[in-house]
């Protein structure tokens, strides 16, 4: 049996009324798989990049703390 076939074994001996959260979560998965969602060539090609080099630079945690409103840890 597959992941795929075991998800949708548990999924369908769930009660109905249990079903709706792992139907959103698998549709949340689905729309990142969706045309629109993906990243264009030049996207790709700069994530690429980024993740080629040997000693990358990050942003100091003030500046993302900054940006996101709070600490990661």
């Amino acid at each position: 049996m597959t992941s795929i076939d075991q998800f949708v074994a548990f999924a369908r001996a769930l009660p109905l009324d249990r079903r709706a959260p792992v139907e959103e979560a698998l549709g949340a998965i689905m729309a990142t798989y969706a045309a629109d969602c993906a990243f264009a060539d030049s996207e790709m090609a700069e994530i690429d990049r980024r993740l080629a080099e040997q000693n990358p630079e990050y942003s100091p945690a003030n500046e993302i703390t900054g940006l996101l409103g709070k600490p990661f840890a």
